[in-house]
């Protein structure tokens, strides 16, 4: 919703703009939570971060794909904090750790990156 929201600010605010599209298309796609946790399982396992930031560096200095690197650059900020497979297992399946962890929230990132 954030992204929409800011392309449909970015589009009011600069109508000659058509790069706009291209990352506005992306972000209604994955309106859908489905295609969207799909997106980020992909984005978690991959590890090539530091080739992804380089490659939204370069975009960003395209002319006219302004709001696709702002895009690719968030999906990659929340690639960051989104929770790993055997995190939301564990979640789902263990009520012990979903207390410990509602009661210890200062644990959380150690297990993040399992």
């Amino acid at each position: 919703m954030v992204l929409l929201l800011y392309h449909f600010v970015y589009a009011g605010g600069h109508p000659d703009e058509w790069g706009v599209l291209f990352s506005t298309v992306l972000c209604a796609v994955l309106f859908s939570f489905k295609k969207a946790d799909n997106l980020m399982r992909k984005l978690y396992y991959d590890k090539r971060l530091f080739t992804m930031s380089i490659v939204v560096l370069a975009i960003c200095a395209v002319p006219h794909l302004h709001t696709s690197a702002m895009t690719l650059a968030y999906f990659i900020l929340a690639k960051m904090f989104y929770p790993s497979c055997s995190m939301m297992k564990e979640w789902e399946e263990s009520k012990e750790s979903r207390k410990y962890w509602t009661e210890h929230p200062d644990v959380l990132p150690s297990y993040y990156f399992h």
